[in-house]
């Protein structure tokens, strides 16, 4: 798995709606905005950090240590999440 993981193309309110999501699962702490970004969450975990920042572009990007599992396991919910709700929307 690569160190960064990018959803193009997130509308802000399905951004606040995953967020719902993700808390109910993780701790999420906010982070300094930096230029360029609408909001910036990190999650501590055993394995490191995993940062998820939201661009004004719209895109999403998540970054994190290749070899943290729980990178990989928290960038499967995030798939999961969009995935359910494009079939929701079909």
């Amino acid at each position: 798995m690569k160190s960064y993981h990018v959803c193009p193309n997130v509308r802000e309110s399905e951004f606040q709606n995953l967020k719902g999501f993700l808390k109910e699962k993780y701790r999420l702490n906010n982070k300094p905005i930096q230029p360029g970004t609408k909001e910036s969450l990190e999650v501590d975990t055993t394995n490191g950090k995993i940062t998820i920042t939201y661009y004004k572009n719209g895109k999403l990007m998540i970054q994190s240590s290749p070899s943290n599992m729980e990178y990989e396991v928290l960038v499967n919910d995030i798939v999961e999440y969009f995935s359910n709700l494009v079939e929701n929307h079909s």
